[in-house]
Formats: C-alpha cells, structure tokens, sequence
C-alpha cells in the first residue's frame, strides 16, 4: 500500500450548522455552506481569507468561485469534486491532502451544502437525477434499495454475519444519541439504551484540511 500521504496532513478544524427537521432551516444551501467553513476555520485557529482549496462531492452546486466573496478568499489555487454519492466526505478527504502534499494548496476546506428550502428532498438531492440505467430499469431508485442489493452479498456471498451489519446500525444511532445537538427522539422501536435518531437535511459539516508542517493553534 501506498503510504506517501500518511503523516503529511491534517484535518485542523471541524464545523458545522445545526440540526433541522425537514425544510425547516429557511436558509439556503450556499449560506449553510459558508456558516460551516467559517466555524471550521475557527476551530483550527485560520482567518477564511487562508482557504486556498476547496473539495466536495457528488453534485455540490456550491463551489469555491461562488464562495470567495463571502470569506475574502485571498488565491483561489485549487478546487475538486469527486464523483461520489451519500458519505463521500471521506473519499473527498484523500484530494485535499494531495493538493497539500503536492504544493497547489496550503489550507483546502472539504464540506457539502444540502438545503430542501431551496432544493430537492435529501434522496432526491443526493441521487442527483443520475442513477444508473441499470438501477432504475430493474425498480432501484433509492439509495436504501441499492446498499440492500451489496448487504445481501456481503450476508450470503462474504459471510459476514447479519448480526454484525445490526451491530453497526445500532453503534450509528447509540452515537447519534449522545449527540447534544440531535433534534429527533429516540425511536419507539428501538431500545433506548442504545438508540435515538440522527440528524436531518441542511446539517452541513466542513474539514478543513492543512498541511502539519505548521502548528495549528488550538
């Protein structure tokens, strides 16, 4: 395995807009967008205008151009956006550290903006009108439908016990419990001893991603 990156970066700061329940934010995505980046920033201790990169993923209408107004971006060196779908933060993680490593960028924000109060419904947002042909000639429209379709072959195929996929459902909602920003109950059908519901649309959480040569003030 190639190991180049390892060690060379660092996510810095972490930020994030509240919790809203269904097309209840009232604000749109661009603004959440920036609210996100801009906590980021003061979790790792950097002014915004130091933001040189930005990288996203999926469909996110939000780019660096649209935002430098907004933060007073001093050089706009480098933008990305991977082609990915539902979590794809992690994924978008590995380019912001390579613009770092390789010189095109020193501080690189990763983040997406979802917002129904100008968009679609999160499904529909997130599935980006693309799905595959092969996807939707056979009834698969939904994300849930197509993870089934990968569960039942890890389940029957990898023999990895069912058990276990319950088990990691249960860790999501026992953490989403212990979160004090969630806005939801605990689920009626779930133990509450390890359960509550997580968040919704228009939560927007950003990284900001520099290089660990220099010492980020905590």
């Amino acid at each position: 395995m190639n190991t180049a990156l390892r060690g060379t970066t660092a996510v810095a700061g972490i930020g994030q807009t509240p919790y809203y329940k269904r097309g209840t934010s009232g604000k749109p995505a661009l603004e959440l967008a920036l609210r996100a980046i801009v906590s980021a920033c003061d979790d790792a201790g950097l002014d915004p205008s130091e933001v040189d990169g930005f990288v996203s993923y999926g469909s996110e209408r939000n780019d660096g151009q649209r935002m430098m107004p907004a933060l007073g971006t001093k050089e706009l060196r480098f933008g990305a956006l991977v082609w990915t779908h539902g979590g794809g933060i992690p994924g978008a993680l590995g380019p912001a550290a390579s613009a770092i490593v390789t010189g095109q960028a020193n501080v690189v924000a990763v983040y997406r903006a979802m917002s129904e109060k100008g968009g679609q419904r999160l499904r529909v947002d997130v599935a980006q009108d693309d799905t595959a042909a092969q996807h939707l000639v056979n009834g698969l429209d939904a994300p849930a439908q197509m993870c089934a379709l990968r569960t039942t072959r890890l389940i029957e195929a990898e023999g990895v016990p069912a058990r276990t996929l319950r088990d990691m459902a249960l860790a999501s909602y026992h953490h989403a419990r212990n979160n004090p920003a969630r806005s939801a109950a605990t689920p009626s059908w779930m133990p509450k001893a390890t359960t509550s519901h997580g968040g919704f649309p228009s939560r927007i959480t950003c990284s900001t991603v520099r290089g660990r040569t220099t010492p980020v003030p905590r």
